[in-house]
């Protein structure tokens, strides 16, 4: 055998004795990560935006009982904040009803009587809007809580006192643009309540 020779046996058997890796036990590619969708913010909610405050005209129209009832009212509410409107008012000439009295044991084991005066009836215009937000298309989205009992003057009444209307909605509204919250129907007269709601948006 010549040293040619030689060296290729000795090459063939170094081969031979080192353990080759199989494609199996080769590395997967490595798969890139999956990147995490994050949805556009708010306008004035994320951070370095600046805030916003919107302006809420509620408009209110009643008929079928009286004369056409108009009425306005407007809140403005920062964007993610609390709006509230409270007014009531005592029903002219309505019978205040007898004071209330409740009897209960005292700490001495006897009964006793106490008398609480009753407040004069009362209608209510509430209004509340909670936590208003701003989209990046322009619109608003908000919760808008309504309280309304209109005056019907006891010598126009043709039925017993109009019936509350409530509304209580989470509605988008389009900026500037009037929208209807409800058209609603007393149960016992003629009566026809429209609420109307703008949204818009002051810089």
């Amino acid at each position: 055998m010549t040293r040619r020779d030689s060296v290729m046996v000795w090459a063939l058997l170094l081969g031979l004795a080192v353990p080759q890796r199989s494609l199996a036990q080769n590395d997967p590619p490595a798969t890139p990560a999956p990147q995490r969708v994050v949805p556009p913010g708010t306008i004035g909610t994320a951070a370095g935006a600046a805030p916003a405050n919107i302006r809420f005209d509620i408009s209110i129209a009643d008929s079928g009982v009286t004369t056409p009832i108009t009425k306005t009212v407007t809140v403005n509410v920062s964007q993610g904040g609390l709006g509230s409107i409270r007014s009531s008012a005592k029903i002219p000439g309505a019978p205040v009803p007898p004071p209330r009295t409740v009897t209960s044991q005292g700490a001495d084991g006897k009964p006793q009587t106490t008398t609480t005066p009753s407040s004069a009836p009362t209608i209510s215009l509430n209004v509340d809007v909670n936590q208003p937000t701003i989209y990046e298309d322009g619109r608003i989205r908000a919760l808008v809580v309504i309280e309304y009992q209109p005056y019907v003057p006891a010598a126009m009444a043709r039925t017993p006192e109009p019936a509350v209307v409530r509304a209580n909605s989470m509605i988008v509204f389009e900026n500037g643009k009037k929208m209807m919250l409800l058209q609603a129907a007393d149960p016992m007269s003629d009566r026809r309540t429209t609420i109307e709601v703008t949204a818009t948006v002051v810089r």
